[in-house]
């Protein structure tokens, strides 16, 4: 995600660039200025000053050729702040944007962009080589964006390591984050910890991602909410979408401020600005569930679309769901379907339902299913927990279910559903029915309509009205709580045989008291 917020930060203003380019093959002429492969080779007549030589490339466009060769020439010469400039001028577009604007150019401004990318990497390799310890972080966070293997990953954390080493904080601030992770690396909290302490205050978003995180999960520094609060706010301030979406979350929660779910929403609207998947799923959320007008239904699908795009499986399947149903978009199950299987390439547990995947696939995906149930910041240590055997991943499902977390209660009926495929025996129903009631108990659509279905299914079988009855009542439910083509549909069927139905009591079947039992019994 971090490499995205550089990346965001980086390109404001490519849009405006790209409208004024002369579209041209990707390897086109940049006329004037030689985009070169090697150094500067001979002397330059005149050295300007350095005010020139250091300053803004679009207020010297007619000294471009002779700054970049002087640059070049000192880095040459070992002038390690030489080669740290020359790395900027290409990684943050300096160059790229006077190439384009100048008309000196008639490469596309992404394709000669990245080139420029890939090039500023020596220049930071070199700057690093000469002691440059902001060389080496750098050099390490332009490789990342490029990344093809685990030995380039190696690569990258040596790199922060040395980096980090010669007091660059930044360098320590990444690599925390990256054994917090486990990104490219086996996971290590304990490191984390120790390159946090390292990276002390300098202002990178992910010192404060990372700090906040620990005062959040009480780890090492102790559960504190008002200093998560505190590093989350200084984050999210310095432009990271995963510290907005973290203040948005204590917001919809109550963590050390007032509940505000409009405050909720406006930082989970700018996460998701700056590219964090998390926060636009939940922004999505909110819409979906806010009013159930068609305006509603439409921002939602449009965050849930930015999430999708983010890789976040859950609004993945909430776009399938809503395209299924004509929600906010067109009704088009050909496109639910693709965006079902997109959720469950991403191990989304639901989306895999939907799509017909095998209950050991489920198992496999449900550490990711409870992370993602609802906005819920308790002391359950997820990571450590789930590492353990499907019987421990369950039980911690269901204490999740047990304080109240309704799409864990879901979860759970959906997935014993599948496990069993058979429902309709009394034993084998008992538990899929005892989670989904306390789904709907809890105000949850679809364990409701769940819950429906399965005594639908149960009355094709028993013409029994009991069951026809209890169908149409969590129909019904599923209905109020989440109004939806689906849910209307169903209830309106079952609504209709009912109306057609022989209701005196010799016209029944006698429903066993087991039968009763499962029904209406709660967890």
């Amino acid at each position: 995600m971090l490499k995205r917020v550089i990346r965001s930060l980086c390109c404001l203003g490519a849009g405006v660039l790209l409208a004024g380019t002369v579209a041209a093959a990707e390897n086109g002429n940049c006329r004037n200025i030689e985009i070169r492969d090697s150094y500067h080779d001979g002397d330059t007549v005149e050295v300007p000053e350095r005010s020139v030589l250091y300053g803004s490339l679009e207020k010297n466009p007619d000294k471009l050729d002779l700054i970049l060769k002087t640059l070049e020439k000192q880095c040459k010469d070992s002038d390690a702040e030489a080669c740290l400039r020359l790395g900027d001028v290409n990684y943050f577009e300096e160059l790229a944007r006077v190439l384009i604007t100048e008309d000196l150019c008639d490469m596309t401004f992404v394709a000669l962009d990245r080139k420029l990318k890939k090039r500023s990497a020596k220049y930071y390799d070199l700057a690093c080589e000469l002691g440059k310890a902001q060389g080496c972080g750098n050099a390490a966070m332009v490789i990342e964006d490029f990344l093809s293997d685990e030995k380039e990953m190696a690569r990258v954390i040596d790199l922060y390591k040395r980096g980090c080493d010669d007091g660059d904080g930044r360098s320590c601030s990444r690599l925390a984050m990256i054994y917090y992770t486990g990104y490219g690396t086996e996971s290590n909290h304990r490191k984390a910890y120790e390159y946090l302490k390292k990276a002390h205050e300098y202002p990178f978003v992910d010192t404060y991602d990372l700090a906040g995180l620990l005062y959040l999960n009480g780890e090492f520094l102790g559960r504190d909410f008002k200093l998560a609060f505190e590093n989350f706010k200084k984050g999210c301030e310095l432009g990271s979408g995963f510290s907005c979406g973290q203040l948005g979350a204590m917001y919809h929660g109550g963590l050390s401020v007032e509940k505000n779910r409009d405050t909720a929403l406006n930082y989970f609207s700018r996460g998701c600005n700056l590219d964090d998947g998390s926060s636009c799923f939940y922004a999505g959320l909110h819409y979906l569930n806010r009013n159930n007008t068609e305006s509603d239904y439409v921002h939602a699908v449009d965050y849930f679309e930015d999430g999708c795009d983010l890789d976040e499986a859950s609004s993945c399947f909430y776009l399938g769901y809503m395209n299924k149903h004509g929600l906010g978009t067109p009704e088009d199950y050909r496109q639910a379907l693709i965006y079902l299987k997109r959720g469950c390439s991403y191990r989304d547990s639901v989306s895999c339902r939907k799509v017909d995947m095998h209950a050991d696939y489920l198992l496999s995906a449900a550490k990711n299913n409870v992370k993602r149930a609802e906005i819920q910041l308790d002391n359950v240590d997820f990571d450590k927990k789930l590492d353990g055997s499907v019987k421990e991943m369950l039980e911690i499902i269901d204490g999740q279910c047990r304080t109240d977390n309704a799409e864990s209660c879901t979860f759970l009926g959906e997935f014993y559903s599948e496990s069993q495929k058979d429902v309709g025996d009394d034993d084998k129903r008992f538990k899929v029915v005892t989670y989904l009631k306390k789904a709907c108990d809890l105000k949850n659509a679809d364990g409701c309509y769940d819950l429906g279905m399965i005594y639908y299914e149960l009355f094709v079988k028993s013409h029994s009205k009991a069951d026809l009855v209890a169908s149409n009542d969590f129909l019904k439910a599923a209905n109020e709580y989440f109004p939806s083509m689906r849910n209307s549909s169903m209830y309106n069927r079952t609504s209709s045989i009912l109306n057609y139905f022989d209701s005196t009591p010799a016209g029944l079947k006698k429903v066993s008291k087991k039968h009763q039992t499962s029904r209406h019994r709660s967890r």
